[in-house]
């Protein structure tokens, strides 16, 4: 500054709603700029204070009080007066109340293109919940990329607690920063909304209850069953319902259809026609709801199973063994070669000689044996390892029987039958029938040795019966 000049300035503070509605202004007189021409102080705003806590913004500018009113003899505002943006829309789309995770997308406009723009977003306790940067630049309107934002609380309808602000950052072009008089991009008065609106959502299915979002084969044997999944979404009055659009994962083996094709509207009915070849087809499938006019959308899993009892799977022996043994078995629930046997009267069996065992119909229900291994795909299971264990007895010290080594009758040979033990960890007894008398003879009870070794619930995850082990989660 030059010598004998005392410049004092009148420092204006201009306080904004997130709208750009103006809130408030503070003034400071007489405040003397330093040997640079550089203002610092500070000002108090503890009167007239808004009826709402949130979040405010403010443009600082300063005016020589012996200049004219025009910002020409002070610095500049701090704010960019050029550049100007708000936001438009601010959408969520997903919310899941157990995770706390919300997201969907932000429209906002500007009157011209701009260095840089960042979306944050704050909760009712202005704590972060998430940020988008790197957002588009481009003057006019644009939608921002789908936000996630994590720590959301919702209430007892599942519907988020806010106020949750929306903030936009956005700085000066190059171009535009060029012109400033230090030659540095300056941010443009920040603009948000807390207009939260849910855009879209995926009314049904929605997991209440808990099978609501699943769906079954029915058991038409030509052309291998169909399975519908049907569906409602809204817009909430947001955007028009006619142009929701719906996506379903398709299964290899089946042909997916729709009921209105294209899969447009409020409501949709999806249709998998022929059960697939593979197990691993069924399961969980997402179904997807999105509109034209907003990048965002919302997703639903939905499950998808076999009826477990019918036979119209696509395998060789279809319209004879049941769903769940083709199934079952292609998952790699079984153990050794097996035959379905629609005869047997029991879960499974073995007959000497025979490459392959037997497996019966009540495999597919709760295990009585000796060993309890569960039922459904557990007693398949286990019931394929107790009839291997014969089968690999009898080839391993057998083959063929011979009686005279098994004079108990216990159908283990009697030179074997001290090397092994049993259930209760004892050496069976060439004397003895029933060693540990539990009511099965040593040959079965070596049999439920192999079963015991079963893992229950190991193959929950693959079980896609219905009934069955996932069909009431």
């Amino acid at each position: 500054m030059g010598d004998g000049i005392d410049p004092r300035f009148t420092v204006t503070v201009d306080i904004y709603d997130l709208q750009g509605n103006a809130v408030a202004q503070l003034t400071e007189e007489h405040v003397a700029a330093d040997e640079q021409g550089e203002i610092a102080g500070e000002i108090d705003w503890d009167t007239d204070l808004p009826e709402e806590s949130g979040i405010y913004t403010y443009r600082i500018s300063a005016q020589h009080e012996d200049g004219p009113p025009a910002l020409v003899c002070g610095p500049e505002p701090d704010k960019s007066w050029r550049l100007t943006t708000s936001v438009d829309s601010f959408y969520y789309s997903e919310a899941n109340p157990e995770t706390g995770v919300l997201s969907g997308a932000v429209r906002y406009t500007m009157n011209r293109a701009a260095g840089s723009v960042e979306l944050q977003f704050c909760g009712p306790e202005l704590t972060t919940l998430g940020t988008l940067t790197g957002q588009p630049t481009d003057a006019g309107s644009s939608w921002s990329d789908v936000y996630t934002l994590t720590g959301v609380e919702f209430d007892e309808d599942d519907e988020p607690i806010g106020p949750i602000y929306c903030v936009l950052f956005a700085d000066e072009s190059a171009e535009d920063a060029a012109q400033n008089r230090d030659g540095l991009a300056k941010p443009a008065l920040e603009r948000g909304s807390t207009n939260l609106v849910r855009a879209l959502e995926i009314l049904e299915p929605d997991e209440n209850p808990v099978t609501d979002n699943n769906f079954v084969f029915d058991d038409a044997a030509d052309p291998n069953g169909a399975c519908q999944v049907a569906a409602t979404g809204t817009t909430h009055g947001v955007l028009p319902q006619a142009d929701l659009e719906w996506e379903l994962d398709t299964i290899q083996g089946s042909t997916l259809t729709s009921d209105p094709d294209p899969p447009k509207g409020q409501t949709i009915t999806f249709t998998y026609t022929r059960l697939p070849s593979s197990n691993s087809e069924f399961g969980n499938k997402v179904l997807t709801l999105s509109h034209s006019q907003v990048p965002c959308e919302d997703t639903q899993t939905v499950q998808i199973f076999f009826p477990r009892d019918a036979t119209n799977h696509p395998g060789p022996d279809t319209g004879v063994t049941p769903n769940w043994y083709y199934y079952w078995s292609d998952a790699g629930a079984d153990t050794g070669s097996h035959q379905y046997d629609p005869n047997s009267g029991s879960d499974g069996y073995y007959q000497f000689g025979d490459p392959h065992f037997h497996i019966g119909p009540g495999a597919c229900e709760q295990d009585e044996g000796l060993v309890v291994m569960g039922d459904g795909i557990d007693n398949f299971g286990s019931t394929c390892l107790h009839e291997k264990a014969h089968m690999d007895y009898y080839f391993d010290e057998w083959d063929p029987y011979d009686r005279n080594f098994d004079l108990d009758r216990d159908f283990m040979h009697d030179n074997d039958e001290p090397t092994k033990t049993g259930l209760d960890g004892n050496p069976y007894d060439p004397t003895q029938q029933d060693t540990n008398f539990d009511g099965y003879w040593d040959g079965e009870d070596w049999a439920c040795k192999a079963e015991q070794t079963w893992q229950m619930g190991s193959f929950d995850a693959v079980d896609w019966a219905s009934p069955g082990h996932q069909s009431a989660q």
